[in-house]
């Protein structure tokens, strides 16, 4: 791992722990965590942007757009990590083309 992606990567830790406090996506983030990594070593420069939705149902997600990626792949619009405080350990991880992509995570990608 690069030293600016190091530091990158410690500056983001820090920041989710300032921010966590007291959020109302904090337990997301907690839940999400190893999921958000993966993401973030499979697509580089990902998240290219982050929006927090608060689902009609009451689940919580947070939707990352993905940033183009080098090379001859197709690179997925966005993901979502949803959580619900029915199963406050668990993260859902849903891509656009999953059914769990639903009108109210949709308008958080330009």
């Amino acid at each position: 791992m690069s030293y600016t992606r190091r530091a990158a990567a410690v500056m983001t830790g820090v920041l989710l722990t300032l921010a966590c406090h007291e959020d109302p996506f904090g337990p997301l983030y907690d839940a999400c965590v190893d999921e958000m990594k993966t993401v973030r070593n499979t697509y580089v420069n990902t998240p290219d942007r982050e929006d927090r939705v608060t689902l009609a149902d009451g689940r919580r997600a947070v939707v990352w757009g993905i940033a183009i990626q080098p090379g001859p792949v197709l690179t997925p619009r966005g993901v979502a990590f949803i959580w619900s405080s029915a199963s406050p350990a668990s993260c859902s991880v849903c891509w656009p083309a999953d059914p769990c992509w639903t009108d109210e995570i949709l308008p958080a990608l330009p």
